[in-house]
């Protein structure tokens, strides 16, 4: 499989390449149907009611390789989690340190370097800080029925 012209190596990178595509881009995804390779048209575009945000920084093209949104209480059912007041880790890039963390799409993050995490623009903010300080940073993560932490090295 090849989005815009990138192989696409395995299904978490997918939607992280997707959010990383500008809005209104037209690109080609090439696909296997029925044992034959077609191309098919993809217009991306904004998905309506979702906080979304990479947590990245600019600086140095850092980037820990994974994706927030909003814990909903929907999404909190689904997991199977007590509260909706976190955000949920939706994808994780191979070889990255959060995929070196032991991170995984569907992970909720309670906490980031002991602040609780309401929001991703607070998940977004103090990831920055972090990654601007160059240290290691501690998430405070449930998964199923099991809560951990985990570091995520910004060295990888």
């Amino acid at each position: 499989m090849r989005f815009d012209g990138r192989a696409v190596r395995d299904e978490r990178q997918l939607p992280e390449m997707v959010a990383e595509a500008p809005i209104g881009k037209s690109v080609p995804l090439e696909v296997i149907r029925d044992g034959r390779q077609i191309t098919l048209h993809a217009r991306i575009a904004e998905m309506p009611g979702k906080e979304l945000v990479a947590a990245t920084t600019e600086r140095r093209g850092w980037n820990w390789g994974l994706s927030v949104q909003k814990l909903t209480p929907d999404i909190a059912r689904e997991l199977g989690v007590p509260s909706d007041n976190a955000v949920v880790i939706t994808g994780v890039r191979p070889d990255s340190p959060a995929d070196d963390a032991g991170l995984q799409r569907g992970d909720v993050v309670l906490e980031l370097d002991h602040s609780r995490i309401s929001s991703p623009d607070q998940f977004a903010r103090l990831a920055r800080q972090s990654q601007q300080g160059h240290k290691p940073a501690l998430l405070l993560v449930e998964r199923g029925n099991a809560t951990l932490f985990t570091v995520i090295n910004p060295n990888g």
